[in-house]
């Protein structure tokens, strides 16, 4: 019911259901990550940060650069310095976590800001297209090109053909505040 109230942008009503299963089955990086997800989908920053830290303290590589991808957006959010984007090391197992393994290594500045953008050409399935999207989205904006940025996102929610991941998510939950809808 959790995983469904987060998707359906409940992200109050999947914080408290993942409060609970926490509750019932201890911590769990899975958990975290999405409790850290209904903090942020609830632009409580600060709150997501800590739960995505706590989920890298405990995930495999794979998990821990998506921590690393939504605790470092968040940090951005707040205009704070990412806690672990230091982390991040390039020979990181990220299995089909490879976009936000790219998206990552532009925050850290491996790769220039610029090219994230350039990388979405095509060939990427939705999914891959919204995290990479998404980072260079917040890299854009961080960088002053708001316009740029506002682009991206718009092409993101055009592309909904698979499911929508938390980056599609969190950027369709974006435009509901800017358009001032309440969830």
């Amino acid at each position: 019911c959790a995983g469904r109230r987060l998707t359906l942008l409940r992200p109050a009503q999947a914080r408290q259901d993942f409060l609970r299963c926490m509750a019932l089955t201890g911590e769990t990086p899975d958990v975290t990550y999405r409790l850290g997800l209904c903090c942020r989908l609830q632009n409580d920053h600060a709150a997501a940060r800590g739960w995505f830290v706590r989920c890298f303290e405990k995930a495999d590589a794979e998990l821990g650069v998506a921590a690393i991808y939504w605790e470092a957006l968040s940090a951005m959010r707040l205009d704070e310095r990412p806690a672990l984007l230091s982390e991040y090391r390039p020979d990181m197992a990220t299995e089909h976590h490879a976009a936000y393994a790219r998206a990552v290594s532009a925050m850290a500045g491996e790769i220039p800001a610029g090219e994230l953008p350039e990388s979405l050409r095509g060939g990427q399935s939705d999914m891959d297209f919204a995290i990479l999207a998404y980072g260079a989205a917040a890299l854009l904006v961080r960088a002053g090109d708001t316009g740029r940025a506002a682009a991206l996102r718009e092409r993101m929610l055009q592309r909904d053909a698979d499911w929508p991941c938390f980056a599609w998510l969190a950027n369709r939950k974006e435009q509901w505040d800017l358009e001032g809808r309440t969830l």
